[in-house]
């Protein structure tokens, strides 16, 4: 974000007592302290996971939501600074939680940044600013649920009313009042939801919100100082690191643009360092040298910004620990982002040659990939951990003809960014109708009815139609012990799931895999779908036997997907 001048409302200050008003710099530190709040919560809030299964990322897409909305609004002229942080969060959002925690960042700012509030926002305002992020929260999901990160938003957004309608309520008792109610609705949040009382945890998007709030906390406890807060240690104004990264990060990142022949090593890893000695550069540089190429370390003082590129991310971790303190860590398969390069090309040539809709799918793994773009759509690469954000969906559209869009998130988690994407390219001018796919198995059921000549939101009901009509199942491995709802299970025990629910735990993935579709088919249904990943042959032969013998009029197909998170996944139909 753009540079403040001393004497402007928005100056960098010291010590003083709690902020009577938000301005611009209060609002930036509360920005920037967020991302590194969460940066450190991280892994702890993906482990919130409901599932013991291993694709809990909510921790991770509220960082990198905020990650990128700093990241992208440091070159905004001041004025500019919080409008540009804004839709850089919307366009950056990944998950669910990213996607609500965006919105939330919106309905604040804009409210403290309408031209009435030039000033600053008082604690009338920021009562009024947390109401409208959590009104904007909720109409952003279809069937909001309480004991979730709505819940807690709306709690706060009370409370901060009921505070500020008093006497002489002051700013710092208005968000402390909001932060009290939103850690007491995080605490409540087992009570509200079976799936949480059962794992033992708080919703996840919950906590992480509550991390965001304390931020907010601290700034205006703090009266807006870049340095009397401990918990920001030497770091004597987050606010300028912010800058310095940014500006690190553009010079760190001279890497050459992958394509589809990309043959060099096959992860990308960028972090930042807090260098122990100047003299370290000097052999980091050289260890990574001898790791990969690509390697840049940039640094201004005592801070880096790394780049290489290494088929072994761990080692250079353990180069870069030997240097200083590690954050920010990133890795990129770029194997995987050359094939999805290639696959786009490949799609676009077949595409030219197509009538009707595009249809944009978010999915994981090369094989799922191959089949998406091989029935002619174009694929948006989404994982846990990485998932597909709303600028990622939106380029890849604004990138191909201006033709009616299909949108088919293939998961849960990325129903409500499909959903924002499809927000942003409205308001462009396209025609996008997303079609709410919860599984790759119901997006494939998706593309087996579509008709190119039919009229786009024709042949969207048809899939919603394809969306309700399958079942969907599949089997991963617990990444911890756990109680679930069909028992308790040990690290390395295999999951039946079936809608999203845990109903089967076992140490055979033959007999795993074998009840769970016997449960499915007692239903009903003609055509079976399997997506293997990881999944011993002879397992796979053992399912589509018994399949043969029980149930010998089911048409069975079996693809090999790649995904990460489930060794198989089922479709009925």
């Amino acid at each position: 974000m753009g540079e403040q001048q001393r004497g402007e409302p928005g100056a960098p200050r010291g010590p003083r007592g709690p902020l009577s008003v938000l301005d611009r710099h209060a609002l930036r530190l509360w920005a920037v302290r967020s991302r590194a709040a969460l940066a450190e919560r991280r892994e702890e809030i993906d482990a919130l996971n409901v599932f013991p299964v291993p694709d809990g990322d909510t921790g991770t897409n509220m960082f990198l939501t905020l990650d990128s909305a700093v990241e992208r609004s440091v070159a905004a002229e001041p004025e500019e600074e919080l409008t540009a942080f804004a839709r850089a969060a919307v366009l950056g959002a990944r998950g669910n939680s990213g996607v609500i925690v965006s919105q939330l960042v919106r309905g604040l700012l804009d409210v403290v940044e309408r031209p009435a509030h030039d000033g600053g926002a008082d604690a009338g305002i920021v009562a009024q600013a947390f109401r409208r992020a959590s009104d904007l929260a909720y109409a952003c999901v279809g069937d909001p649920a309480e004991g979730t990160i709505l819940t807690v938003a709306r709690s706060a957004a009370e409370a901060a009313e009921a505070r500020a309608r008093q006497a002489q309520a002051s700013l710092s008792a208005v968000v402390d009042a909001a932060v009290a109610a939103a850690r007491a609705a995080l605490d409540r949040t087992p009570t509200q939801l079976a799936a949480l009382r059962t794992a033992g945890v708080v919703d996840a998007g919950a906590s992480g919100l509550v991390t965001v709030l304390d931020a907010l906390k601290r700034v205006v406890d703090g009266g807006g100082s870049d340095v009397d807060d401990p918990r920001d240690g030497d770091q004597a104004d987050p606010a300028a690191e912010a800058d310095r990264l940014a500006a690190l990060a553009r010079e760190a990142h001279d890497g050459p643009e992958v394509g589809e022949d990309y043959r060099g090593p096959q992860h990308e890893v960028m972090l930042v360092l807090h260098l122990s000695t100047t003299a370290a550069v000097d052999h980091l540089r050289s260890a990574l040298g001898a790791l990969g190429d690509s390697v840049v370390v940039a640094v201004d003082g005592d801070l880096a910004r790394v780049h290489v590129h290494a088929d072994d991310p761990d080692a250079v971790l353990r180069a870069a620990d030997q240097a200083g303190a590690v954050s920010g860590v990133t890795v990129t398969d770029l194997h995987a982002q050359a094939a999805t390069v290639r696959e786009s090309r490949e799609a676009t040539g077949a595409l030219a040659a197509q009538d009707g809709p595009l249809v944009v799918v978010c999915t994981d793994g090369r094989g799922l990939r191959e089949l998406f773009v091989d029935e002619g759509a174009l694929v948006v690469p989404s994982s846990p951990g990485a998932r597909a954000s709303v600028g990622a969906i939106v380029d890849v559209v604004e990138h191909h003809p201006d033709r009616p869009v299909l949108l088919l998130p293939n998961d849960p988690d990325v129903l409500l960014t499909a959903t924002s994407a499809a927000d942003e390219l409205t308001t462009a001018g396209r025609e996008v109708h997303v079609v709410p796919s919860r599984s790759d198995v119901a997006g494939l059921a998706c593309l087996a009815v579509l008709d190119r000549g039919a009229p786009a939101h024709e042949a969207a009901e048809a899939m919603r139609t394809a969306v309700e009509e399958v079942r969907s199942g599949a089997i991963a491995r617990a990444a911890r012990d756990a109680s679930t709802a069909a028992g308790p299970c040990r690290t390395g025990d295999l999951l039946g799931i079936v809608e999203g629910d845990i109903v089967l735990v076992g140490q055979s993935a033959a007999a795993v895999g074998t009840e769970l579709l016997d449960r499915l088919l007692e239903q009903g249904g003609e055509l079976v779908t399997l997506v293997t990943a990881g999944l011993p042959d002879a397992d796979v032969a053992a399912v589509r036997e018994h399949l043969t013998r029980r149930w010998p009029d089911v048409e069975v197909g079996v693809h090999r997907g790649g995904q990460a998170a489930y060794l198989l996944m089922v479709g009925v139909e």
